[in-house]
């Protein structure tokens, strides 16, 4: 009888025995890739405060002044380990879609980079007198999901942020004056 186009082999033992083969060369291979990985990542270069120390961390900051806050924990954490990477993070809400229909495209990302430019202004004044290298980003969209995609995209350990709590407080405030 055939199977797949193949004749069945006498005794059944020759595709036994050849997958068995097969087998063993592919899960020697699989260790060996799994080696080779291994001591790729024991090569990297560990940082000055250990191997479990951060390197990149994302501060998302608003419009509020309580979004601020966070930058305290980073500026500890830079002294720990001054091999820190922080990159600052502003997310603007869309404009709605009249507006989007109505004002140019130009218009519109200029609008978005020179509010985030504001947002920004605070957080990095901060950074700038602590001395603390920081990287700065503007977005537009869902901040939650943006945030968490541009952690990932730029490698981020943490993304560290002031409690919404403060930032509700915050908001109050300003509304209310």
């Amino acid at each position: 009888a055939a199977l797949f186009g193949m004749k069945k082999a006498s005794g059944g033992g020759v595709l036994l025995a050849g997958f068995l083969h097969n087998h063993r060369r592919l899960e020697s291979r699989i260790h060996a890739r799994l080696a080779h990985f291994a001591a790729a990542i024991a090569a990297q270069p560990q940082s000055r405060t250990g191997g479990n120390a951060m390197n990149a961390v994302l501060v998302p900051i608003s419009d509020f002044p309580s979004s601020h806050a966070a930058l305290a924990r980073v500026a500890a954490e830079h002294r720990r380990n001054p091999d820190l990477v922080v990159h600052l993070l502003n997310v603007r809400r869309p404009l709605s879609g009249r507006v989007v229909r109505l004002v140019r495209r130009s218009l519109r990302y200029d609008y978005y980079r020179e509010k985030g430019a504001l947002a920004l202004a605070p957080a990095r004044e901060i950074l700038d007198r602590q001395r603390i290298p920081y990287q700065a980003h503007v977005l537009v969209g869902h901040a939650a999901e943006l945030i968490a995609e541009e952690a990932k995209r730029l490698r981020c350990d943490r993304i560290v942020m002031s409690t919404a709590r403060r930032a509700l407080i915050a908001a109050h405030n300003t509304d209310s004056a």
